[in-house]
């Protein structure tokens, strides 16, 4: 690619060569320059309530909690020592990862007791279980460990959140806002505690009031997006969250509420194992397939519910496998070889490309409404697409067996483009799907829980065939 400067002399611009007037053409193209790097920040901070100014606001309010957290450990007449705050962050780290760990693993547990999404109809019942015992545990370990001072267990928890902080905002840059306001709130209190216990005290609590709160709204949602869990992925955020207000509270008045959340925690878990799965406004995911082998003379039917459970009244006789034309684990049973649409691949044309070789192939559903072809390890597909607009495979992409599918009446007759590492002949699968169900499938969508409905595809019928090319 080529351009021209204000001199009209040619710029040649080549990957991997550098340039060794680098600085003598940055200067040369100021003016442009300038215009990509301030459009890159106006598109940053295009949707912040404030705009650009967010681009300096962040950096200061960094600058200054930091500040605040070097002065609050040199000031006051009681300095702490680096052996205290390091004995004091150990202490404070004690209590979030065995309560996080102890409380995924009832999580997992619950989660084997009633498989699937059983917390679909009334997700907080589960949460509210986990959030109960997550606290019961971090409250009982924070009460059992020697006495270190509140100040020091303080600043400790501060700082971990800081620290949380700081790298959650190099991997996302919106969680700064997470960790900006309740921190630097608490540093002050730290700064002003030597002085003035009392206003280092209200300050203290405020921020983790205030920290609580942005948490809490933060976790809903994700409560909201994880509808499908895993249910402990909240559970560290959750322990942030609730550190600061463990930290702050007396362990001779905690007892008491231990001893709540404890029996909360039990109340909830039970509960959660007996409510009802699904309800009208969240329904279960209850898929339903007919599934046919055609050049080997077997058809199966195939129920995916995300793991859960079929109605103990469902007809036919269930095990749980895997088909070839989806990874997921089914619910599978046999069902009768009836007729249903075949797809064809027919080879259009095939020549020499380096040490493989380069196919065009005509597709047809035979009658369905899509069309897949998956093609086997041994191809070696270098690149898949259309025809004439074939796309690279990474070489170790996911799944291995490279795959293409076509949806709706353009599929019939579509020509598309395989370029192979491997010259000799391969056979190909073929998948043709039919957005319905047989008249055969009639028992088992009426014997469907009226609160459960297709997820992700229609009901559908997927015929399998072979195809040499």
């Amino acid at each position: 690619m080529s351009t021209f400067d204000q001199d009209n002399r040619p710029l040649i611009l080549e990957a991997g060569r550098a340039d060794r007037q680098y600085w003598v053409d940055l200067w040369r193209y100021r003016e442009l320059f300038l215009i990509l790097a301030w459009r890159d920040v106006a598109v940053r901070y295009k949707q912040t309530v404030i705009g650009v100014i967010w681009a300096f606001v962040r950096p200061f309010m960094t600058m200054v909690v930091f500040t605040v957290v070097v002065n609050g450990f040199r000031s006051g007449k009681r300095r702490v020592t680096l052996s205290g705050r390091v004995f004091a962050s150990r202490v404070t780290l004690y209590a979030p990862g065995p309560g996080t760990g102890i409380t995924s693993f009832l999580a997992v547990i619950l989660n084997m007791l009633r498989p699937g999404d059983f917390w679909r109809a009334y997700p907080m019942v589960a949460y509210i279980a986990l959030y109960a015992l997550l606290i019961f545990l971090m409250g009982a370990l924070l009460a059992r460990l020697p006495k270190v001072g509140r100040e020091r267990l303080r600043a400790a928890s501060w700082l971990l959140i800081l620290v949380l902080g700081a790298v959650l905002s190099l991997l996302l840059p919106g969680a700064t806002i997470f960790f900006l306001v309740a921190p630097a709130m608490a540093l002050a209190g730290i700064t002003l505690d030597q002085r003035s216990p009392r206003a280092g005290l209200l300050l203290a609590g405020a921020a983790a009031i205030v920290q609580f709160l942005m948490f809490a709204e933060l976790l809903a949602l994700i409560e909201m997006l994880l509808t499908d869990g895993p249910l402990w992925a909240v559970l560290p955020l959750a322990a942030l969250a609730v550190l600061p207000v463990l930290v702050e509270l007396d362990p001779a008045r905690l007892r008491p509420a231990l001893g709540i959340g404890a029996l909360a925690a039990l109340g909830m878990s039970a509960a959660a194992l007996a409510i009802p799965r699904a309800s009208a406004e969240r329904p279960l995911g209850m898929s339903i397939d007919y599934y046919r082998e055609a050049n080997f003379g077997t058809a199966h039917w195939a129920i995916a519910t995300k793991q859960a459970p079929l109605p103990p009244d469902f007809p036919g006789s269930w095990r749980k496998d895997t088909l070839p034309y989806n990874g997921r684990t089914r619910w599978v049973s046999r069902a009768p070889f009836i007729a249903t649409p075949v797809a064809t691949a027919r080879l259009v044309a095939s020549e020499p490309a380096g040490t493989g070789r380069r196919i065009r192939i005509a597709l047809s559903p035979g009658g369905g409404d899509g069309i897949a072809i998956r093609f086997p390890e041994s191809a070696k597909v270098i690149a898949l697409g259309l025809s004439g607009e074939a796309v690279a495979v990474p070489a170790d992409g996911q799944p291995k067996k490279a795959a293409l599918r076509c949806t709706g009446r353009s599929c019939d007759g579509l020509v598309i483009e395989a370029l192979l590492g491997n010259p000799r002949p391969i056979t190909v699968e073929l998948y043709s799907t039919r957005f319905a169900l047989p008249r055969l499938a009639a028992p088992l969508v009426a014997a469907r829980p009226r609160n459960a409905i297709p997820q992700y595809a229609p009901d559908s019928t997927i015929t399998r065939s072979d195809a040499k090319l």
